[in-house]
């Protein structure tokens, strides 16, 4: 074999650069786009410090959750959900592979969790990135008091929160 051919083909194999749940991903270490003092601030404020469970938490595994709550990925180009813990299911997302922008749709519905009244809600996406990417936060329909919307640059690991409020 010549000695100018990629270390990555070799005797007919092709390695991927990070085979695929391989990585060993650990959400407490995400970097947090939204800080204690801001939850304080979108709860209200005059409240103590606490932490609070998900309502629900929604993965490449298991997209559905009650009502029509659901996450939909739209053009993904590695879809994996048969990882081997610690390693979680993904969506792999390149560009160069797609034919159309890809995307992730997160769907909730309030009432079918027994929420009937009016609150604020916090969507939060963890983000595993190898290099740097930009993408565009949106969230619908028009008129919604929304924050945390607009490009938004990540790299490594992090969160990307969407504040509905009331």
């Amino acid at each position: 074999m010549p000695k100018n051919i990629s270390s990555k083909v070799r005797r007919g194999v092709i390695r991927e650069l990070e085979p695929a749940g391989t990585r060993l991903i650990r959400p407490d270490r995400f970097k947090a786009d939204l800080k204690p003092g801001s939850l304080l601030e979108l709860l209200g404020g005059g409240l103590a410090e606490f932490a609070f469970a998900p309502i629900e938490t929604l993965t490449p595994a298991r997209t559905a959750g009650k009502g029509r709550t659901n996450v939909t990925v739209i053009e993904s180009t590695i879809l994996q959900v048969d990882t081997t813990p610690p390693a979680p299911p993904f969506a792999n997302f390149d560009l160069t592979q797609s034919q159309r922008r890809p995307a992730i749709q997160m769907h909730f519905e309030p009432s079918a969790y027994g929420m009937t009244s009016p609150a604020t809600y916090i969507m939060e996406f963890m983000i595993a990135v190898v290099g740097t990417a930009s993408f565009n936060v949106a969230a619908g329909p028009p008129g919604l008091n929304v924050s945390g919307l607009g490009t938004r640059s990540v790299s490594g690991n992090a969160r990307v929160s969407v504040v509905f409020r009331k």
